[in-house]
């Protein structure tokens, strides 16, 4: 799908998170009346699950949002300086690897002519949550959106990094077990970050303030 406008964005990041909640609301109701003999490896499925919906629903409403601001037409004068910094990144990665002035001078000169330069930005990959969303990874995704972290730092230790352990662990073979009290804490505190991520990503497109 391709996103244009606030309200193709709305759509895309409603029906995406639905679908989510859905599935984890139906696992949960599993995990809550399972017997108590299978109630132990459900959890750890669900822990699976929920950190598979957080990596993924992060990734996807970070590159609608790319996507968005890509389709906006915009100049680089016209742009914040981290969209600026994503639209000249692949040229700044070259520049840093070439030693060869010619290179920098086409960074340089790009940078230049910004009020008549397209951004042309390459949205697809940039938001990379490296298969592991933990908090570190999360604050370098919001801040390339140009979001507010804050709600997601308080968060950061007790539910991101807790969750990815979890995951990390059971995904690699361990043998690490989820009580069912923290795993309904994860649960409805995971669900709150994405809602929080789409509100805030739906506002900023709506208000337009990926623009200087």
């Amino acid at each position: 799908m391709t996103i244009r406008t606030p309200g193709q964005l709305d759509r895309f990041l409603s029906r995406s998170l639905s679908w989510r909640k859905k599935e984890l609301t139906a696992l949960k109701f599993a995990v809550d009346t399972a017997p108590q003999a299978e109630q132990e490896v459900l959890l750890r499925a669900a822990a699976t699950l929920l950190y598979s919906h957080w990596e993924g629903f992060v990734k996807e409403a970070a590159t609608a949002y790319l996507q968005l601001v890509s389709k906006q037409n915009l100049t680089l004068s016209e742009l914040k300086s981290t969209f600026v910094a994503v639209s000249v990144g692949t040229a700044m990665v070259n520049c840093g690897r070439s030693k060869k002035i010619s290179a920098r001078r086409q960074l340089v000169d790009r940078i230049r002519a910004a009020p008549s330069v397209a951004a042309n930005m390459a949205w697809r990959g940039v938001a990379r949550t490296r298969s592991n969303l933990k908090a570190a990874v999360l604050r370098e995704i919001i801040n390339t959106l140009d979001l507010d972290y804050a709600p997601f730092e308080l968060k950061a230790k007790p539910v991101i990094d807790r969750l990815v352990g979890a995951r990390n662990q059971i995904a690699h073979g361990g043998g690490v077990r989820v009580q069912s009290g923290e795993y309904g804490v994860l649960h409805v505190e995971v669900i709150g970050l994405l809602e929080e991520l789409k509100t805030q990503v739906q506002t900023a497109a709506s208000a337009k303030k990926y623009k200087i």
